[in-house]
């Protein structure tokens, strides 16, 4: 009875071992992260709003090769994203007991251009999402630093949906 076992985890092992080969002679791997933007030489156009400036930060975290937008430097870079309209909007969506806030919905918009300056193309685009956060009387500091962390899943997400489109124009 022990000899089938250990030879059942033998098999099993070895399967594992099979599949593992076959996926990686496809030429099968898992999913990297950022690897269109960390090659570009990228150009931001904004307005300094804090919004904006987070947004900047994750995009260096991305890529060190970001650079001011200057009429002088659009030459140098691959990608142009000029941000129009980005902000985050919070509404109340569910109220207790002698109607206090016991979640607030908070709407992220981005309204922005990408040029890319090898082919020509631009595009306008506009990136949304909603985020929940509940909270009560206690939480009110903890309902600050949600708020905080939710602004940068957005920026991230949008990121990260930025970066497909930007190589497919």
């Amino acid at each position: 009875m022990k000899g089938c076992k250990e030879n059942l985890k033998v098999r099993t092992w070895f399967l594992l071992l099979l599949i593992s080969v076959f996926f990686s002679a496809c030429g099968y791997s898992l999913k990297s992260e950022s690897s269109y933007l960390d090659s570009k030489n990228i150009s931001i156009a904004s307005d300094a709003s804090s919004l904006n400036i987070s947004f900047k930060e994750e995009l260096l975290k991305l890529n060190n090769s970001i650079i001011s937008f200057k009429e002088i430097e659009q030459k140098q870079t691959d990608l142009i994203i000029i941000i129009q309209e980005h902000r985050i909007s919070k509404y109340i969506a569910a109220k207790g007991l002698g109607s206090r806030t016991r979640e607030v919905r908070l709407d992220y918009h981005l309204s922005f251009e990408l040029k890319n300056t090898e082919t020509g193309n631009k595009n306008l685009h506009t990136l949304e999402d909603v985020k929940y956060i509940t909270f009560n009387e206690s939480q009110i500091l903890a309902y600050e630093s949600a708020e905080v962390m939710a602004s940068k899943e957005f920026i991230k997400s949008a990121l990260k949906r930025i970066e497909m489109l930007a190589s497919e124009i």
